[in-house]
C-alpha cells in the first residue's frame, strides 16, 4: 500500500467512524490543547572520516480537535496540531563541537479511541487513548537555505524536503470538569514513525551528494494542558 493510500484509508476510518457516532452523540467536546515537545530521535553516522550526531530541540504544539462519545466511557477523536521540532547536526571532529540548526515544523492528524475511567477519584476523571496518524515533518524556508548554502555533513549543498509518514501514538491523561460547559484535562502522549530523513539519501549518489544514513523510530513526546467545551445537542 502507498503511503498516499494509507493516508486516505485513515481518513476515510476516521470519517466513518465520526458518522457512525455523531447519530447518537450528546456531548461533543471541543477542544484546544497546547503544551511542550521533545523528538527523541539521536543518530551517529561518519562522512569522509567526520563523525557525526543529530538530535532534536524541544519544542512545542498546539492542536485543535473534538471528541464525540460512541457509548458512555469510550469516546472517538479527531485532532490536527502543528508544533516546531528543530534538527540540530553536531560536528564532532572540531573544538568545540559545531552544530548547525534546521528550522522542522511538524503538521499531524490524528484519529484516536479514548477510553474513560467509570469512576472519579477526588473529582477527577482519568483516560487513556490509542490511536493511528499522519505527519508531515517540514523543512522550513530557512533550513532548506542553510541546507542549500552550508551543506549537511561533510555534503557542501543538500536538498531538504518534506517527508509524510504514518504513525501510531498512546497516552494517559486526567480530566475536571470545571463548569457544565468547561473541562481541563492534563495529557501525556506518545506519537511514534519512522525516523524522518527529509528525503535524503541513505547512501552518496553520486559520491559527492549529500546523504543521511539514519535507520530506526523517532518518538514524539507530548505534554499538554487541554481546554473542552462541553457542546449538548
Amino acid at each position: 500500500m502507498t503511503a498516499k493510500k494509507a493516508i486516505q484509508a485513515l481518513i476515510a476510518t476516521v470519517v466513518l467512524c465520526l458518522c457512525t457516532s455523531v447519530s447518537h452523540a450528546e456531548d461533543i467536546k471541543l477542544f484546544l490543547m497546547g503544551g511542550g515537545s521533545t523528538i527523541v530521535d539521536k543518530s551517529s553516522f561518519t562522512q569522509r572520516n567526520v563523525d557525526y550526531n543529530t538530535t532534536y530541540r524541544r519544542g512545542g504544539k498546539a492542536a485543535l480537535g473534538f471528541e464525540i462519545p460512541v457509548t458512555k466511557l469510550l469516546g472517538v477523536e479527531g485532532a490536527y496540531s502543528y508544533g516546531r521540532d528543530n534538527l540540530v547536526l553536531i560536528n564532532n571532529a572540531d573544538v568545540p563541537t559545531v552544530e548547525t540548526g534546521y528550522g522542522i515544523r511538524n503538521h499531524r492528524i490524528n484519529g484516536n479511541a479514548v477510553l474513560h475511567s467509570p469512576t472519579l477519584f477526588f473529582g477527577i476523571r482519568p483516560y487513556v487513548t490509542a490511536g493511528v496518524e499522519w505527519d508531515g515533518y517540514l523543512p522550513t524556508s530557512n533550513a532548506v537555505a542553510v541546507a542549500a548554502s552550508y551543506g549537511f555533513g561533510e555534503a557542501t549543498s543538500a536538498k531538504l524536503q518534506s517527508t509524510n509518514l504514518l504513525g501510531f501514538n498512546g497516552g494517559f491523561g486526567f480530566e475536571l470538569k470545571v463548569t457544565p460547559k468547561f473541562s481541563v484535562r492534563l495529557d501525556a502522549r506518545d506519537h511514534v514513525t519512522k525516523s524522518p530523513t527529509y528525503q535524503l539519501p541513505s547512501a552518496p549518489t553520486p559520491a559527492s551528494a549529500a546523504y543521511w544514513p539514519i535507520t530506526g523510530s523517532a518518538q514524539n513526546l507530548e505534554y499538554s494542558l487541554v481546554i473542552l467545551y462541553h457542546w449538548r445537542r
